[in-house]
């Protein structure tokens, strides 16, 4: 360091020092310079030589995909000290939705030590982000992923249940015993309370129906078993399962199962369907059966369910979100299906969509559709490998064309061997190029050259060149290049 003899120096007045950095060998050089007392000190970093290839990073992209807002999902990478000198790793995030965990410390060559990213959104929205592993040799992390909101699984289903935590519809009694049974309304959609309610109950085997009491100030103007109740003051007040109305059941025998069932009135006020009102009597909501049939309990049997009548829908992002719940009884896999107006359905999954907790759910973005199209989405359970019925459809209306944007979607898997899955929008139809480059520059493969139409396309790269040669293992550059756009994207290959 020249320059830096010890002197005062007056108000508005500067002098220039120069810092040399002249290393001797090989390494990582952190340094601070102390300027004199009461002022800041300036941190200086330098590295020579083989330290530039001393951290390698497996994964530097992160894509978590679409997941529910306030739910969680952690993805591992793994840091190693390729060097022969100490490294030290200190992770750090700039976004509060990823969240980084796991090894701080010193790194001996040779290492590695595995962080963990979690993606943690509160809310709606596309979310990106960007790990930095303290060390300034390794690659930062970049992350990205969405989250969207389910107003509610399953919404607005009618069941009959045996204990107060609405949870058990099956019992047992013996004969000449006396069960007591609520009505409930499960997961209403609107947050308001319910103001009225209508539905028909019914029994099938040796028992009979003794008593009734509704809920709160009521009045069915209809004969037990049928209802069409109005609350004559307060609605009753909101919660995720509502007791609608009591009832006692006498049992006549044990030797042989009865079975409770909801269904709409003989005038239904929805064609077909049961229904509450969560504000006044003109904006009726329909209601569904828990099981999707219409036997919802039992007395000395089992409840044999059926599929439910649609999925339920939820739209954030571009994407439409399909949820349903699965009882016990239905099969433990399903297939989802799309239909297009008056087209036939396609098949939208390639395998089984599995159930986690009760609830199935699966993720579609819908793109190239004018405002107004219909879409149709239905489900079918599988049982043994094969395709044994299908749910009613549910209706999404597309407001709006998802906007596109011409850009390279995150490779998958990625490190990986032997190939990757090369994914990228296009949002203007024209002449596209997606090549892959070493890390010199040199055209490795090209993968797309010509022509294409608006949309979301797919390429797989098999670690060869143009001739067909396996290429050698290390980070390549996925390059995609239209009319005024171009973009990049890291893939390593490991062997």
């Amino acid at each position: 360091m020249t320059g830096a003899e010890s002197e005062s120096l007056l108000p508005n007045d500067c002098r220039e020092i120069l810092v040399r950095f002249e290393p001797a060998y090989e390494g990582y050089f952190p340094a601070r310079l102390v300027l004199g007392q009461g002022l800041p000190a300036l941190p200086f970093i330098g590295s020579t030589g083989a330290i530039a290839d001393s951290c390698g990073v497996d994964e530097t992209v992160l894509s978590f995909g679409s997941i529910e807002a306030n739910q969680t999902l952690s993805r591992p990478v793994r840091i190693a000290n390729t060097s022969d000198q100490v490294i030290r790793i200190s992770p750090q995030s700039d976004s509060p939705r990823f969240v980084v965990n796991g090894f701080i410390g010193d790194l001996l060559p040779g290492d590695s030590a595995t962080i963990y990213v979690i993606f943690s959104p509160e809310g709606e929205g596309d979310w990106t982000g960007t790990i930095s592993t303290g060390h300034p040799m390794c690659s930062q992390i970049e992350c990205s992923g969405d989250s969207y909101r389910i107003p509610n699984v399953a919404p607005d289903r009618l069941g009959i249940y045996f204990n107060g935590s609405f949870t058990e519809n099956e019992i047992e009694s013996e004969a000449g015993g006396i069960v007591e049974a609520a009505i409930v309304l499960i997961n209403p959609s609107a947050e308001t309370g319910v103001l009225g309610w209508e539905c028909t109950v019914g029994i099938e085997g040796e028992a009979m129906m003794l008593d009734w009491n509704l809920e709160g100030d009521a009045l069915n103007i209809a004969g037990a078993p049928e209802f069409i109740v109005g609350l004559t003051r307060a609605p009753l007040p909101y919660a995720q399962a509502i007791r609608l109305a009591t009832f006692r059941v006498l049992v006549l025998t044990d030797e042989t199962p009865s079975f409770l069932s909801v269904g709409p009135t003989s005038v239904p006020s929805i064609a077909g369907r049961m229904a509450w009102a969560p504000r006044d009597f003109a904006n009726l909501i329909p209601l569904y059966s828990v099981t999707g049939g219409p036997v919802v309990a039992a007395i000395n049997g089992a409840v044999a369910a059926d599929i439910p009548s649609a999925p339920g829908i939820a739209y954030a992002n571009s994407r439409v979100h399909l949820h349903w719940l699965v009882p016990e009884a239905v099969g433990s896999a399903f297939l989802v299906y799309r239909r297009v107006g008056d087209s036939e359905p396609e098949l939208l999954t390639q395998a089984p969509v599995p159930v986690s907790d009760g609830v199935a759910s699966f993720t579609d973005r819908p793109t190239g559709y004018a405002a107004g199209t219909r879409l149709y989405y239905s489900y079918a359970t599988v049982q043994d490998g094969l395709e044994s019925a299908r749910s009613d459809e549910a209706l999404f209306t597309v407001d709006d064309t998802p906007v596109l944007v011409t850009r390279l979607l995150p490779s998958f898997p990625n490190p990986f061997n032997p190939q990757t899955k090369i994914q990228f929008e296009i949002a203007r139809a024209g002449r596209v190029q997606v090549a892959i480059y070493d890390l010199s520059g040199r055209l490795v493969k090209t993968l797309v050259d010509g022509h294409m139409e608006v949309g979301s396309d797919t390429r797989i790269w098999q670690g060869r060149d143009n001739e067909g040669r396996p290429v050698a293992s290390g980070s390549y550059f996925v390059r995609l290049s239209t009319e005024g756009k171009v973009d990049h994207q890291k893939v390593m290959l490991l062997k």
